[in-house]
């Protein structure tokens, strides 16, 4: 384990919790994708040394992008963001399976831009009047259940 501090006041238990917290902030560092400056700024706020400061941040600059990568393997922090939406109803009148059909259809189109792209993505789905309710009803559940956690 590595030691934080050569002092022995320092508990394990205390010494585990500030080697997470600190494993924690490199790794939202990471997400973010965080500059050099910025880290250092929370650091030296929090009154670590500087020797301590430019050793983390040789890290971190020497591991970001192997720790990014990883972080996209396992996570979902660049996911694609809806932008825009278009629909149209369609009336299908009959197939080539059957004469007679009258079905309703909604196409719907998802504009998506993903992060670190400048080009917009067209994810495109067909779907009847009870899934496109259930649809909408999950995104409504999405949207509060965003809501809480930020008002929380």
């Amino acid at each position: 384990m590595v030691k934080l501090k050569d002092d022995e006041k320092l508990s394990d238990v205390h010494e585990k919790r500030a080697l997470f917290g600190l494993t924690s902030f490199l790794l939202e560092c990471a997400k973010q994708n965080v500059t050099l400056d910025e880290i250092r700024a929370v650091l030296e706020e929090s009154n670590f040394s500087p020797k301590r400061i430019q050793h983390f941040l040789d890290v971190y600059h020497q591991h970001k992008d192997s720790i990014r990568r990883n972080l996209a393997r396992i996570s979902s922090f660049e996911k694609a963001q809806i932008v825009d939406v278009n629909w149209r109803l369609d009336y299908n009148i009959k197939n080539s399976q059957s004469d007679k059909v009258n079905q309703l259809s909604y196409l719907v189109d998802l504009h998506t831009l993903h992060p670190g792209e400048s080009e917009i993505k067209i994810v495109s789905m067909a779907c009847s009047l009870e899934q496109l309710q259930d649809l909408v009803g999950k995104l409504k559940d999405a949207v509060r259940c965003v809501e809480k956690q930020v008002s929380s």
